[in-house]
C-alpha cells in the first residue's frame, strides 16, 4: 500500500486526475498511479512502474501539467 495524495479539483482537470498514488516497490523503484473518479468508482488514468526517485517530478509534471518544487 502506497501513499495517496489528492489534487485540487481544478489543478489537473484536463485529464480528470484527482489523486496520485505512489508505492515503493521491493526493487527500490516506485509505482505511480494517477487516479480519477467516475460516479463512485476510482479509475486508474495512468500507471508508471519501475520509476526511479529522480523521475518522480518529471512523470508528475507530464501527467498533471503541474510543477513541483522543494
Amino acid at each position: 500500500m502506497g501513499r495517496t495524495y489528492r489534487l485540487s479539483v481544478f489543478s489537473a482537470a484536463a485529464k480528470k486526475i484527482r489523486a496520485v498514488r505512489i508505492t515503493l516497490d521491493p526493487s527500490d523503484t516506485y509505482t505511480v498511479e494517477f487516479l480519477g473518479m467516475q460516479k463512485f468508482e476510482v479509475l486508474t488514468i495512468a500507471k508508471h512502474e519501475g520509476v526511479y526517485a529522480g523521475q518522480l517530478r518529471e512523470i508528475f509534471t507530464a501527467e498533471t501539467g503541474l510543477q513541483t518544487s522543494l
